[in-house]
């Protein structure tokens, strides 16, 4: 664990309790506004929403001073093109606070500057100047993967000889933004391939973006089918929801032993309203049958009302299907249940320590698929570097966003142009080790790969700090 010289005792325990699930709850500000690439306006939508290491798009009070004093010396440094010196800047700030993946991105970009590095685009899903929201803990998880692997890529020479530079910016998880992000990346040349993008509706309207302009965009953690499908130039490295449905009817049936689901979703949502026909498709195919369906967005919807015809039903278990705007409206029907059903839970939404804080003891017992878990690695000796890196654990989103660096990372050692990635990694041939397992894709850009399940559990010491954490089914 690298050293937190400088750190009050209170912001130490406050992060490491934080660290458990890999959402960290650090209160943050950032700005920006959308744009057409070519105007003055753009210009500066540009200025301040892209960063290398010039600008600071991750700001917390709650950092140490000391460490923002020397984090913001370092960016000073980069703009001025005084690369030495902001390497030891962002060194020393690390020093003071380790748990910082945009820093540590900053110091690699430094120690990368004059040799001639490759650059590759990552998108966040900061909101847009407010202090709090989902979509920051989601900006961490990503930049924790991509910044570990950048580390390890240019700490072993880099691809033949020249190391990886990583340019951020900010979508906001907003379908226009990351629509002009992505043209704006299309349009500096430099940039060979892109990661990121958070929900799969932003993901979904950025997509023809990448296709015009023939640039890879590999997104890490959206599980629409169609979103591989609608570009041959996108590619998505969890699996999708057709393997979702499937993992969630198979434990409804099998290990729940039920044949009648009610299904709530979010009609509003690609994301929810895939996920739900997928399972409508998978659930014959398990002797199931959905006894009843519920939209988070119908006008009036009371969850009290909703779990009384259940009841009433023949419904034997609750599978949820939010999307991220109606994470609240799940976890009210989690406490209003109060445990007198199974439930299942999404992939992507309520896998989080949110789930954990407000459902508490209603949560307990309740499931969901994900593609990696810490106790379930894979690969142990990445869990020991993450670990040496941030000082606590992630979760399976770091690991996508890990993966997803290094899927590029082997095309590029390939060939290093954007059409050389992208002929890469749709050749039948292509496989790279990935946490997990290999990572290879289908002919439409999905990656293959399996899921498995976690449950709800009350710990005496937990790793989110909640008394409760998500642990796998053996």
């Amino acid at each position: 664990m690298a050293s937190k010289k400088g750190v009050p005792p209170i912001v130490y325990i406050i992060a490491v309790i934080a660290v458990g699930l890999g959402l960290y709850q650090f209160v943050f500000s950032s700005s920006g506004s959308s744009s057409n690439d070519n105007s003055s306006k753009g210009n500066n939508d540009q200025q301040v929403r892209f960063s290398s290491g010039e600008k600071m798009l991750i700001e917390s009070n709650q950092y140490p001073e000391t460490f923002l004093n020397y984090k913001e010396q370092g960016i000073q440094a980069m703009a001025q093109g005084n690369y030495s010196q902001a390497e030891q800047h962002f060194e020393d700030a690390l020093e003071e606070y380790s748990n910082s993946p945009e820093t540590r991105i900053y110091l690699n970009n430094a120690k990368a500057a004059d040799e001639n590095p490759y650059e590759i685009g990552v998108t966040l899903p900061l909101e847009k100047g407010i202090l709090q929201g989902d979509t920051f803990n989601f900006s961490l998880q990503l930049l924790r993967g991509y910044a570990h692997r950048q580390s390890e890529i240019n700490q072993a020479g880099g691809i033949d000889g020249r190391p990886i530079q990583i340019t951020i910016a900010n979508d906001e998880d907003n379908a226009k933004v990351a629509k002009n992000v992505a043209r704006q990346f299309a349009n500096q040349q430099d940039v060979l391939a892109v990661t990121g993008h958070w929900s799969s509706e932003v993901a979904l309207a950025a997509a023809p973006v990448y296709n015009r302009n023939q640039l890879v965009l590999v997104n890490p953690v959206s599980t629409i089918p169609k979103l591989a499908g609608r570009s041959n130039y996108v590619f998505t490295m969890t699996p999708n929801n057709f393997f979702v449905a499937n993992t969630i009817a198979d434990y409804a049936r099998k290990d729940l032993n039920v044949e009648n689901i009610a299904v709530f979703y979010d009609s509003e949502s690609d994301y929810s309203s895939s996920l739900r026909e997928e399972l409508k498709s998978a659930v014959s195919s398990y002797q199931l049958s959905i006894s009843s369906e519920f939209d988070f967005n119908e006008a009036g919807f009371i969850p009290e009302d909703a779990l009384r015809q259940i009841r009433r039903g023949k419904a034997e278990a609750i599978v949820l299907l939010p999307s991220t705007n109606t994470i609240d409206n799940a976890l009210q029907i989690v406490t209003v249940n109060d445990q007198q059903l199974p439930l299942i839970g999404d992939i992507g939404n309520l896998y989080s320590i949110k789930t954990l804080k407000q459902g508490g003891e209603d949560a307990v017992g309740m499931v969901t698929p994900i593609p990696w878990h810490i106790k379930k690695p894979g690969d142990p000796q990445f869990v020991e570097r993450s670990r040496e890196l941030w000082g606590g654990d992630v979760n399976w989103a770091s690991v996508m966003a890990y993966d997803s660096m290094t899927a590029i990372g082997y095309a590029m050692a390939q060939q290093p142009t954007r059409e050389g990635i992208q002929q890469a990694l749709s050749s039948s041939n292509f496989s790279a080790p990935g946490v997990v397992e290999r990572i290879q894709f289908r002919p439409n850009g999905d990656r293959d790969g399996e899921l498995m399940m976690v449950e709800v559990q009350a710990t005496r010491s937990s790793r989110s700090g909640t008394g409760y954490d998500f642990v796998p089914i053996d």
